[in-house]
């Protein structure tokens, strides 16, 4: 994950987003520690279930000042 994040940087990307759902629980967990932001839930039903949550996490890459 770190190293596809530094790519992004150095390569010019102003931003990364990831989706997952609220169930894998080691995804939130990387996405967090590389600083991406939970941005928006939606239930959804995938899988064949209905108790899902899809969720779209952002990071930033670019100082937003500058």
């Amino acid at each position: 994950m770190r190293q596809r994040v530094e790519f992004a940087r150095e390569t010019g990307y102003a931003s990364m987003t990831l989706r997952t759902v609220n169930l894998l629980h080691s995804a939130r967990r990387l996405y967090e520690e590389e600083g991406f932001t939970l941005t928006s839930e939606q239930p959804v039903r995938m899988f064949g279930k209905d108790d899902l949550v899809n969720q779209v996490w952002d990071l930033p890459l670019r100082d937003s000042t500058a």
